[in-house]
């Protein structure tokens, strides 16, 4: 598998918000620093597929691995304290990222968009993790990306094929 990506991002991770019309032809998130977080992470991952030599996104399907840091709650430093109300929901945390990795269509804003591949479709596999910062660690996400290659779908399916033919 090809590494797409493996980059940090600093900064408070936020979740992707809904939309909310406010005319009939323009929308806007509803989670305030939405499309900034976003934008920083297309910033940080072009950066560093740029200084990795990456011109094109990923065409195959892809992985993806995002270990989000967040603010911890006053007094509450165990483990549970990513799981706080104010946290975020991990898939909506994913969700932002996942968009801020694909490539801009016509007609979108090129600065939310990083090009790590076409459409976020391509995800194939996605882990995802919260964690509450501790002792004045640094908040964001970290981000690991691999292009999935025709080898690993061939074994894939041959895996498939052998649980079809393999009944428990």
């Amino acid at each position: 598998m090809t590494v797409l990506l493996d980059v940090w991002v600093p900064g408070a991770p936020k979740t992707k918000g809904s939309l909310d019309m406010v005319t009939r032809k323009y929308a806007r998130e509803n989670v305030d620093g939405s499309v900034q977080w976003r934008c920083l992470v297309a910033e940080r991952a072009r950066a560093w597929r740029e200084a990795h030599g990456f011109t094109e996104p990923a065409l195959l399907p892809v992985w993806v691995y995002a270990s989000f840091w967040l603010p911890s709650p006053r007094g509450q430093l165990d483990t549970l304290a990513g799981t706080h109300k104010n946290a975020g929901d991990v898939d909506k945390l994913a969700r932002n990222v996942l968009d801020a990795l694909s490539a801009p269509r016509p007609n979108d804003e090129p600065r939310k968009y990083a090009s790590v591949y076409v459409d976020d479709v391509q995800v194939q596999r996605l882990d995802v993790i919260k964690f509450a910062t501790v002792d004045n660690a640094p908040m964001g996400v970290h981000v690991r990306a691999w292009e999935v290659d025709e080898n690993h779908v061939k074994a894939i399916r041959d895996h498939l094929a052998w649980f079809r033919e393999n009944p428990s």
